[in-house]
Formats: structure tokens, sequence, C-alpha cells
């Protein structure tokens, strides 16, 4: 079967998305490379850094380091920040972490961050509905990734949820967490050093046995593709599809204010930072079991469902085996939808009751991760 190749002009439908084919989408030529591209300077830090924990392991020396979600204690980007100015390739990491493009307005990456807070509850919903439906879930390498990582288990699903949240959370809570040396930007670094190890075992595991990864199928596991594919799932999803199925059409330059401080993000984690650059460019560019009634979330299976065939279409969720709950949870949902439109209207005409939403939302979303881990 030959790679479709749209022209220029061309009306595409692709599940339940129709649009015209411009000059700004990605084509085949330019994306299938990327499948076999990945970020060689993080697998050659993890590398260093695993090297230097089996050397301290040997002598004795090795501290655990107590992070969250980092099993085992030992955190790579301790070892990193501790012996990096005694090795070329972590000082090349490191510097190549903290530098800041000439292109990054911090203002602008600050109003970006207000985007997250000023509709949280609509980015929520968007996120964990479709969040892993349509993005994970939807593109072969990154499935198979997940699936000899165990991603998606029922055990590790959930905290890997939870996890990303957090790393949400952070990138977005204040301007200072996302500037060199802050938490939002050390988690950034620590995602990248987390996907380079997943990189770099893969990578050993594949030269004991060539067979246990398809490459030629799915290309190079955890590519600059599918971790573009992974960063389209935060920035662009929520802005082009998943607020305005809600009833929310966000203003074109908060979308633009969004999309650069993501651009800066796929900067952090080694993404080619250019398919986030501007709103046109970002436009072109099994969660359900885990989350259901799980403590803290209390949404049925049912509801879940419905939300994710309003985000994803029906197409897409039947192929994936979904059921189609009756009308009270569509009215439910539909009911939601209603709510977050009134309060996001409420927001725009009185901003000291903006201000009391974002405070109370950064209040309460901090509470949640802390009780929850």
């Amino acid at each position: 079967m030959g790679v479709y190749n749209p022209t220029i002009g061309e009306t595409v439908t692709v599940w339940n998305e129709t649009f015209q084919w411009t000059e700004k989408h990605f084509t085949p030529a330019q994306l299938l490379p990327l499948r076999e591209a990945a970020d060689d300077l993080g697998v050659a830090t993890v590398a260093r850094i695993q090297a230097i924990i089996a050397e301290k392991k040997q002598s004795g020396t090795l501290h655990a380091c107590p992070v969250p979600g980092i099993p085992g204690g030992i955190d790579m980007f301790a070892v990193l920040e501790e012996h990096r100015q005694n090795d070329a390739v972590l000082q090349k990491f490191w510097e190549e972490a903290h530098a800041v493009p000439d292109w990054v307005d911090w203002a602008q990456i600050k109003r970006g961050q207000n985007f997250m807070w000023r509709y949280l509850l609509p980015n929520l919903t968007g996120l964990a509905l479709q969040g892993f439906l349509g993005g994970t879930a939807t593109i072969a390498g990154g499935t198979e990734v997940l699936v000899r990582t165990g991603g998606f288990s029922l055990r590790v699903l959930p905290r890997r949820f939870l996890e990303t949240f957090l790393w949400l959370l952070q990138v977005t809570m204040s301007l200072e967490s996302i500037q060199p040396g802050g938490e939002g930007h050390n988690s950034s670094v620590r995602v990248r050093l987390l996907h380079a190890s997943v990189r770099h075992r893969l990578l050993k595991l594949i030269d004991k046995d060539p067979l246990y990864f398809e490459a030629a199928k799915f290309g190079s596991p955890v590519n600059l593709r599918d971790a573009i594919h992974a960063l389209c799932v935060f920035c662009s999803m929520p802005v082009f599809r998943q607020l305005p199925r809600i009833g929310i059409k966000p203003d074109p330059e908060e979308a633009k204010d969004f999309l650069a401080l993501f651009r800066y993000i796929a900067y952090l984690l080694a993404t080619p930072h250019t398919f986030f650059d501007g709103v046109e460019q970002c436009h072109c560019a099994n969660f359900l079991t885990a989350v259901a009634d799980y403590p803290g979330v209390n949404v049925s299976r049912s509801m879940i469902i419905v939300g994710t065939r309003v985000f994803s279409g029906d197409e897409l969720a039947d192929k994936m085996g979904f059921s189609r709950p009756g009308l009270l949870y569509r009215a439910s949902f539909k009911g939601w939808c209603k709510l977050l439109v009134v309060l996001n209207t409420l927001q725009r005409w009185s901003p000291s009751f903006e201000r009391m939403m974002i405070r109370k939302g950064k209040e309460l979303a901090c509470t949640t991760i802390a009780t929850i881990y």
C-alpha cells in the first residue's frame, strides 16, 4: 500500500475531522524520517548516568534520592547535576537544557501558563477524556512502546496519569517554575531523561533480540515523530478540538500564547520545536478502565465513554470497541459542558471572579496531588 500524500487544497477526512490540506501540513516525506530520529544526546547522557550509578553501587557510595514516582529512589537528575562538571556529555546535556533560546518571550510564556488555569476544568475534561485515546492510543509506535514497558497495565496507568498531571501543573504553576532551575523546568528535564532511559533500555533489548521491537513497522522506539504527536495532545488538542467541542472558543491571542509555552517545553524535551511555531503551524500539526471510579476521580465508565465519543468521534470510538451509553449519560455530559461554558463566561465578565477561580484551582490541584501521592 502506498503512502497517502494529499495535494494542497484537497479536502481530507481523518476519523471525525474534515479539513483542507495546506502547505503548512506535513507531508510523509517530512514526517517519515522523524520515525528514525531520536534524542541521541539524551540517550548518551542516560548511559553515562547509569554508569555512574553502577560505579557508586559497587563502591557503596550511592544514596537514594526520595523523589515521588521514581522507583528505587534514584534520581537521574540529581546524579546529572552532581557529576556534570566532570563529564563532557553530561555538561553538554545540562547546558542545552538550561539554555534559553532567543525566541522565548517570558511575558508570552506566562500568558500561556494562564491559559491552563483560566480554562482549568475544560482543559482537564478534554485531556482526561481524549488525551490518551486521541493521543497515545492512535499512534502505533507510541502505543507499542507503552505495551513493551507495561505502560498500559492497570497497575501502572493511574500512576502514569497522575505523574503527567503533576508535571502539567508544575510547568504552568508560575513563570519561575518553568524558567531554568524552577520546579517545572527540572521536571521537564526529568521527563526528557525518562524518555531517553526508556529508549536506551529498548535499544539494548533490540540488540539482544532484533524481533523484540518491529522498528520497520513502528519506527525507532521513542522517536521524534512520536514525541511531536505526544506534545500535540497537550497543546493543539485543547485549543483546536477539546474546548471548541465543549462550547468554548479561546481568543486567538490566548491560543498563540499557549502554543508558545509548549514550543519552549518542546525545546526542553528535545522535541523539534519548529513544529509548534505559531497557531497555524500547530493547527496543522486505554485509559478508561484505569480511571473510571478511581479514588479522587469518581466518574463512571459510561460518563467517560460519552465524553470520549464527544471529543474523538463515534467512528474512532466504535473502532476501539466502546459501548454507546444511554440518553441519561449523554444528557449529563452535555449538562457538564454547559456548566463549563457558563463558568467561562462569568470569568470573562468578571476579572475578580477569574482571579478567584485561578487561585482556587491552583490550591485545589496542589492539595489533590499531595493527597494522592
